[in-house]
């Protein structure tokens, strides 16, 4: 039978006629019908063991800093300019952070798809405009960088880039619109930034830092300005959209000279593609943004920030080029020992964790901010409750990044082990099981899955994370999150269902990881998990309730910088005064 190659998960370039050969394996994100109707074969991740995702990262994060420090020379250059290491480490961290790990993994899945089914000469990719690598911006960036048809360019100019191998005959064919409608600003929002700024100048307000987007509940703002008069605002004035529609790239023949650091063959390629793929806002478009910001007259010299200095290139130019001190903000729960290559740490003049072991000088352990106001459990209301909610992943179809924990391709594989676990629950029990999805898309068809392995399904409808919470009896969990942690804090009778060993982590969260199995919170087997539940639901706070299960369920709580309320708000509230 003919073979084909598609660089793209569609089901517009499948064909019945042929066996069709896939990239990558986010192929079976397609619908049920769908892949019945073809003959679909796709290889493993090159990231299936975590001793390549240790030995990547390590190489990874050496690239990262030896790409960023010759990105500087080339980009001071092109603009005429004399921006330092730190100033353009600000701006183009969050985009580097993502772009070469993304760059990598592609490589890597070609390199596998070779040695597992040779080379195609027919391939089938979808139908692209001209020079649509390109984005305006990180936003921009980030999603294409989730998208099929953007994907699919990057496959075959790596496929280009060893085309005496393959000798590629390539059939275009149009997927989707390829198209990118950013959000525009809440008018509302705009209106609440805006009356905020003038009870700043009301009030004389000290401004001399700036406190947005900073990931506290909003009870906290509000005391924090009513009592000690310390505002947050949006800044909306860093969103208005000048990178769109505005200078087309000129690219041709350029190429980033880099240092050799360890695979000559993909860091040449690396030279050729960064430069195609570096958003217009880092390039083009550049000298418009310094001309907007020059009309910003804000005075702070410190930014406070969980999100903005990540997400918004404008907000990223200015505080790099008035020189003001970042204060960066950890936003998460995760127990990874490090991530994005501890750049924050790096450029921020000062970096706030909550459950890091290694502390630099300029890093600061605060308790989490986002857990300040959260009702907790204190009286075993739990055991009025009879709901089973459980929370199923956000995982992208590709790799964004390295991350230690539920990785995106494994869905498909802990689905199977998912369905298991429920079928060897008591008849009693399922029908307290709720399925709960969060806030995003369901790329991965779970929710589809699931409905066609289980009768009479229940899916939670609510929409609010927390109240669905108020309503549990037990929480279910598939990696160690932010969630986790919430439910833990609640003191919501909590268990997570992982076959994973970890590879970045320290030895004190190894401790803790240890301590949770002990405490039968964490399962490796979905068939221990389920007679765990089948024997404690009834009498769930014989298990909770114990000296053991709380003991180390505090544990946890202080290594991951979560206590009591009262002392949480005292310590930010006393560091946001002290600031400056």
């Amino acid at each position: 039978m003919k073979k084909k190659l598609i660089l793209a998960s569609s089901k517009k370039l499948l064909d019945k006629n042929y066996i069709n050969y896939s990239i990558s394996r986010d192929i079976y994100s397609l619908s049920h019908k769908d892949l019945k109707k073809f003959r679909i074969k796709a290889p493993h991740s090159h990231w299936k063991y975590n001793q390549k995702k240790k030995k990547d990262y390590i190489y990874l994060k050496k690239l990262y800093y030896s790409v960023l420090k010759d990105l500087v020379k080339y980009l001071n250059s092109y603009h005429s300019i004399r921006y330092n290491r730190n100033q353009w480490h600000i701006i183009l961290g969050p985009w580097l952070n993502y772009i070469i790990p993304i760059l990598w993994d592609r490589w890597e899945t070609v390199n596998v798809f070779e040695k597992k089914f040779g080379y195609i000469k027919n391939i089938v990719i979808p139908e692209n405009p001209k020079d649509y690598l390109v984005s305006y911006d990180f936003i921009n960036f980030i999603e294409k960088s989730q998208r099929q048809d953007w994907n699919a360019e990057i496959f075959k100019s790596i496929i280009d880039f060893k085309k005496k191998k393959w000798s590629p005959v390539y059939k275009k064919k149009k997927i989707y619109n390829n198209y990118f409608v950013k959000k525009k600003s809440s008018k509302l929002l705009n209106t609440i930034d805006k009356i905020l700024l003038f009870f700043q100048k009301l009030f004389l307000i000290r401004d001399n830092y700036i406190f947005t987007k900073t990931n506290f509940e909003k009870k906290f703002y509000f005391e924090a300005f009513f009592k000690h008069l310390i505002i947050s605002r949006l800044y909306t004035e860093f969103d208005k959209d000048i990178n769109v529609n505005l200078n087309r790239p000129d690219r041709k023949d350029k190429t980033l000279i880099l240092k050799p650091v360890k695979f000559k063959s993909f860091e040449n390629y690396l030279s050729k593609i960064l430069i195609i793929t570096i958003p217009l806002s880092y390039m083009e478009n550049f000298k418009i943004n310094l001309n907007y910001i020059k009309k910003i007259k804000i005075k702070s010299k410190i930014v406070l920030t969980a999100f903005k200095h990540h997400e918004n290139d404008l907000f990223k130019i200015w505080v790099a080029n008035e020189k003001k001190k970042l204060v960066s903000c950890l936003h998460g729960g995760n127990i990874e020992k490090e991530f994005f290559f501890d750049s924050w740490s790096k450029y921020s003049y000062k970096y706030i964790s909550w459950n890091k072991d290694k502390l630099y000088k300029n890093q600061i352990n605060l308790p989490v901010n986002f857990l300040i106001f959260r009702k907790k459990f204190e009286n075993k209301e739990y055991l009025y409750k009879d709901k089973i909610i459980f929370l199923l992943p956000h995982a992208e179809l590709k790799p964004l990044r390295l991350v230690d924990g539920l990785f995106c391709f494994e869905v498909l594989e802990c689905f199977d082990r998912w369905i298991s676990f429920y079928k060897i629950l008591d008849d009693n029990k399922k029908k307290f099981m709720y399925w709960r999805l969060g806030p995003f898309p369901d790329e991965w068809r779970i929710l589809e899955k699931l409905k066609n392995k289980i009768q009479n399904i229940n899916f939670s409808k609510e929409k609010n994370f927390e109240k669905d919470l108020l309503k549990a009896r037990l929480s279910i969990h598939v990696d160690i999150q932010t969630t986790f942690l919430e439910t833990m804090y609640m003191n919501i009778p909590s268990v997570v269902i992982m076959n994973n060993n970890f590879w970045n982590i320290s030895k004190k969260s190894l401790l803790i990881l240890k301590k949770l199995k002990n405490a039968n919170i964490l399962f490796n087997n979905h068939k221990d998990l389920a007679n765990h539940i089948n024997k404690y639901y009834s009498n769930i706070d014989d298990w909770w309730e114990s000296k053991k299960v709380q003991k180390i369920r505090l544990d946890y709580l202080r290594y991951s910088g979560a206590p009591r309320s009262v002392k949480a708000k005292k310590e930010w509230l006393n560091f946001l005064k002290k600031l400056n």
